[in-house]
């Protein structure tokens, strides 16, 4: 990835931070040819595909259904319609044979068209694509198009840098149009999403035999719906997040400022330095605490026995900020007698005082809001 990291002195740093913490690390010479992803990489990639099937499947204002093949597509905009009959059938079926309606497709593809360095030639692609009423399909396209754009926005530290490119026609011949959505970074402007309105001209170009399997009923009659997809690469959407987070306090210390929807860890544990026997009881009053949060269903990261109540608290600390980790259960001396912890938070260095009685049930509100 020489030429990869002589591209920016930023981009060199994130890169090196994503690595040595476990996050991700680029394959490839001149152009990426994959991402691979470390555990805690693995984890903020499993929170952004739950996040996308949350906003495409159930959080919405009509039936969309998920799907996923195992075929592997050459290209990003390659529809394989008979890949989605089977789908396309169940999604028609439970939706009373009318539109609107949408499938939530996800497939490995290679992409060979996007001429960013750090776009990974094979991903994970997810795709949704809606079938609408022709009379509607154009209003649609244009809502899906500020959906998307919200979408990215709200899990970004700087929501700034997401925004339109201009609607274009894909080809004089054709009635079909797209819209990128792009991200800005100190190296350039790319593309993280596209959002296409396709007409109906995809199923009409479909043999007569399997234009049938794709009919729906609206308006008392049988016909074609139109099409609106839009898709990412779930491997470049997920550096995309990462870059994104990455910021260095006024110390120079790092920190990764995920949105606490896609934090690989919600919680974690730290106490400063004290007596062996001490540590021994504060560390078995973390794990404790620990096992409850995650009965909450909280992602929270057991603390080190070689750090915690040995190592400095500044320290502890430190590293949880450069692992994006958005609360931190502070423990103490004190803590043994009066149950009181504090509880430190990334954005803002402070912590509050609570006691941990209450951590279950506080710490599972906290996350419940975006």
């Amino acid at each position: 990835m020489q030429a990869l990291r002589s591209r920016s002195q930023d981009l060199v740093k994130f890169l090196n931070h994503l690595e040595s913490f476990g996050f991700i690390r680029v394959i490839g010479s001149e152009k990426a040819e994959t991402l691979r992803f470390g555990p805690a990489g693995e984890l903020v990639l499993h929170n952004l595909r739950n996040e996308w099937l949350h906003s495409t499947t159930t959080y919405r204002e009509m039936n969309v259904f998920p799907y996923h093949t195992d075929s592997e597509s050459c290209t990003n905009s390659e529809h394989n319609y008979q890949d989605l009959k089977s789908a396309f059938s169940v999604a028609k079926f439970l939706s009373g044979d009318s539109p609107p309606f949408g499938i939530a497709y996800s497939r490995t593809t290679k992409e060979r068209d996007n001429h960013d360095p750090l776009y990974p030639q094979r991903h994970v692609e997810l795709k949704q694509i809606i079938f609408e009423k022709p009379q509607v399909s154009k209003q649609y396209f244009y809502r899906h198009l500020q959906q998307r754009k919200r979408w990215w926005r709200k899990f970004a530290a700087d929501p700034g840098r997401f925004s339109f490119g201009d609607v274009i026609r894909i080809s004089e011949s054709s009635i079909a149009e797209e819209a990128q959505i792009l991200v800005t970074f100190p190296w350039g402007v790319h593309e993280v999403e596209k959002v296409r309105y396709r007409g109906c001209e995809d199923l009409d170009n479909l043999p007569i035999e399997e234009q049938n399997d794709f009919t729906v009923l609206y308006d008392r009659k049988r016909s074609l719906p139109h099409v609106i997809e839009s898709y990412f690469s779930l491997d470049y959407g997920v550096l995309t997040y990462m870059f994104d987070a990455y910021y260095e306090r006024k110390s120079g210390r790092p920190v990764l400022k995920f949105h606490r929807k896609l934090s690989p860890y919600k919680y974690g544990f730290a106490a400063g330095s004290v007596s062996s026997a001490v540590a021994q009881e504060l560390y078995d009053m973390s794990r404790m605490i620990c096992l409850d949060l995650k009965k909450e269903g909280l992602g929270c990261l057991f603390p080190s026995p070689q750090e915690f109540g040995k190592k400095g608290l500044e320290t502890q600390l430190a590293k949880h900020d450069a692992l994006g980790i958005c609360y931190t259960v502070v423990l103490n001396e004190g803590s043994l007698k009066s149950g009181l912890c504090g509880l430190y938070n990334r954005e803002t260095t402070l912590q509050e005082q609570t006691h941990i009685s209450k951590l279950p049930e506080y710490c599972s509100l906290i996350m419940k809001n975006y």
